[in-house]
């Protein structure tokens, strides 16, 4: 379980220059080298730079926190966890409960920042990027696929009891939305949580999952017209620069709105769609229309 330091970068919100002076300024963590003489950290020197992001997201000073025993260090962060509504607090808190295997804990704070911030605030601000991190996790093999199936079902029990409550129909194809991925790698969570944000704001949504293409989309419409076509993209930049073409050509009537959370399609964009590069963004722009 290794990891390099722009990883560490993306986990902890720490930059990489600002790890290397810390490193040599205060000592705060000894990375290992392999053979070839390329840095690494490992498990341990993970969960202490997350305890060390929290308190130092918190407007604790670097020479406070480099003089804290580890003992101490994880008290501190006790004692801000209490008092602190930083998202990225919360994200890194969900991060150590999940590296510690800390399933009672890891839903303690899910409900928690739920009744602080609501259903809403809480997945667009905290549960996707925790999604974007565990990723990173799972792909260096710090959290096996039991681990990262069992996180991800947690999540998606609370998404899918969210959007089991909302059914809304409508006439006007104007308020209806096909929504899908042409990716088969995307999860299911981000779908279910775009469906229930849609439904609450009296949208019809068709939501028909993932690896589905143009002609799946085609054959959708001609069964139930929906003037919005909104797909999550998520793999490689060829494959979606592929459907985003087809799109164009298929679908010139269509709005078309694109999440594109790998940001691999922005010189794609064109006046014919509109992509976003996160979940808030596309809220922050459906809020605008209202």
């Amino acid at each position: 379980m290794h990891y390099n330091i722009n990883q560490l970068e993306e986990l902890t919100g720490i930059k990489a220059h600002t790890i290397r002076i810390w490193e040599k300024r205060y000592n705060i963590l000894v990375p290992k080298r392999t053979k070839t003489n390329i840095r690494y950290y490992n498990e341990q020197d993970l969960k202490k730079f997350l305890l060390i992001a929290i308190l130092y997201n918190n407007d604790i000073k670097i020479s406070e926190i480099a003089a804290l025993s580890d003992e101490k260090l994880k008290d501190a962060v006790t004692t801000v966890k209490k008092i602190s509504n930083k998202y990225e607090t919360q994200i890194q808190l969900l991060l150590i409960a999940t590296t510690n295997f800390d399933e009672q804990e890891f839903e303690k704070n899910i409900l928690q920042i739920v009744m602080q911030l609501g259903f809403e605030k809480t997945f667009i601000n905290i549960i996707e990027p925790f999604l974007k991190k565990i990723n990173i996790l799972f792909l260096t093999n710090s959290i096996n696929k039991a681990k990262k199936n069992y996180v991800r079902n947690l999540l998606l029990r609370y998404i899918s009891s969210a959007v089991n409550n909302l059914i809304y129909q409508t006439t006007e194809p104007n308020k209806r939305f096909i929504l899908f991925s042409p990716d088969n790698q995307l999860d299911e969570i981000l779908l279910q949580f775009v469906e229930y944000y849609l439904k609450k704001r009296h949208c019809e949504v068709i939501n028909v999952g993932k690896g589905i293409t143009t002609k799946d989309v085609n054959k959708i419409i001609l069964t139930k017209l929906a003037d919005n076509l909104l797909f999550i993209a998520y793999n490689q930049a060829s494959k979606n620069s592929i459907f985003l073409k087809e799109f164009t050509n298929q679908f010139p009537k269509h709005n078309i709105f694109i999440i594109d959370l790998q940001k691999k399609c922005k010189s794609l964009q064109n006046s014919k769609m509109k992509i976003f590069h996160n979940l808030n963004e596309y809220s922050l722009e459906f809020e605008n229309k209202k």
